[in-house]
C-alpha cells in the first residue's frame, strides 16, 4: 500500500523544510511514501527549500487558489499511484508524526475518508482559536451536518485522508475552496467518513492564515460555493427530508488516536 503526503504551499519556505522532515520514512502496512508540495505561485523559496528536502514539487506560476491546489494535490497524488493520499497544511499546525494514526481507518478497511477534528470530545488543540473561526466552524459543521445526516464536530480542518477511490470521485470546482466542498462530494457517492482527534495548534506558528485571514472575506466568497455544492447533494439525494436531516443527524465515530497507532 503507497502513501502520498500532499501540501499547498504559498510562500512557506520558513516552515515547509521542518514539516517535510518530519514526515515518517517509514509506516508499518506502507510500502512506498512519496512527499508532493504544490507551489501555488509563491514569490519565496518554497519550491526550492521542498526539492532540498526531498519533495516533488507541482508548481503553478501564479497564485490559483486553494481549491486549484487541492486538486492539483489529488492529482498528483494519483499519479504517483498512491493508495491513500493525505493533505496537510505546510505551516507547521499538524504533525507529520501523526499521520499513521490519520490513516489507520483507512488502511484497516474501516473508512474511506479521515477527518482530524480540532474539536471532538477530546480535543487535543493546543492555543486559542480566534472566536470567529470557532463561531464559523460551528456554523458550518450543523449546515453540513444536516445536509448529510451525519453529525461532525469540524469540517474545516486541513488534515485528512482519503483513499485512491474517494480521490477518483472528488472534483472541486471553486478556486479558493475545497473542504466542504470535498467532504459533501464524498457523502454523495457514499464515501465513508469518520473523524479521528490528533493534537493540532489553533494558530500556524508564522505568518497569516492565507484562507482565514478575513473571516467576513472568507465568508461571502464560500457561500456561493457551499450552496452550490448542499443543491448538488440534494438533487443527488432526493429522497432526503428536511425534517429527517433536522431530527436524525448521526454522530460519525470519533476515533481515538491512541487506539487508531494501536491497531495500524
Amino acid at each position: 500500500m503507497k502513501l502520498a503526503v500532499y501540501l499547498p504551499a504559498l510562500n512557506e519556505a520558513d516552515t515547509i523544510g521542518a514539516v517535510l522532515d518530519g514526515i515518517p520514512g517509514a509506516i508499518p502496512g506502507i510500502t512506498g511514501i512519496t512527499k508532493i508540495v504544490v507551489d501555488d505561485g509563491s514569490t519565496d523559496r518554497t519550491a526550492t527549500v521542498a526539492e532540498l528536502h526531498g519533495a516533488t514539487v507541482v508548481r503553478h506560476v501564479r497564485n490559483l487558489g486553494t481549491g486549484r491546489a487541492f486538486m492539483s494535490g489529488v492529482q498528483a497524488g494519483l499519479a504517483s499511484g498512491a493508495d491513500i493520499i493525505v493533505g496537510m497544511d505546510a505551516d507547521g499546525q499538524f504533525r507529520p508524526g501523526d499521520l499513521a494514526a490519520l490513516i489507520a481507518p483507512i488502511a484497516n478497511g474501516d473508512a474511506d475518508v479521515v477527518l482530524c477534528t480540532r474539536f471532538g470530545p477530546g480535543s487535543q488543540l493546543t492555543g486559542k482559536m480566534p472566536a470567529a473561526k470557532r463561531l464559523g466552524n460551528w456554523l458550518l459543521c450543523r449546515i453540513i451536518s444536516m445536509t448529510v445526516q451525519q453529525r461532525f464536530t469540524d469540517v474545516s480542518c486541513g488534515f485528512r485522508a482519503f483513499s485512491r477511490d474517494a480521490a477518483l470521485r472528488v472534483d472541486v470546482r471553486s478556486d479558493f475552496e475545497y473542504v466542504h466542498e470535498s467532504l459533501l462530494t464524498w457523502h454523495r457517492f457514499g464515501q465513508r467518513v469518520t473523524e479521528i482527534e490528533l493534537p493540532v495548534l489553533a494558530e500556524r506558528p508564522f505568518g497569516k492564515s492565507r484562507i482565514m485571514s478575513n473571516v467576513g472575506s472568507y465568508a461571502l466568497r464560500s457561500a456561493p460555493v457551499l450552496l452550490t455544492a448542499i443543491r448538488d447533494y440534494l438533487m443527488a439525494k432526493p429522497e432526503l427530508q428536511v425534517e429527517k436531516v433536522v431530527h436524525g443527524s448521526r454522530r460519525p465515530r470519533t476515533i481515538d488516536a491512541e487506539k487508531a497507532r494501536d491497531h495500524r
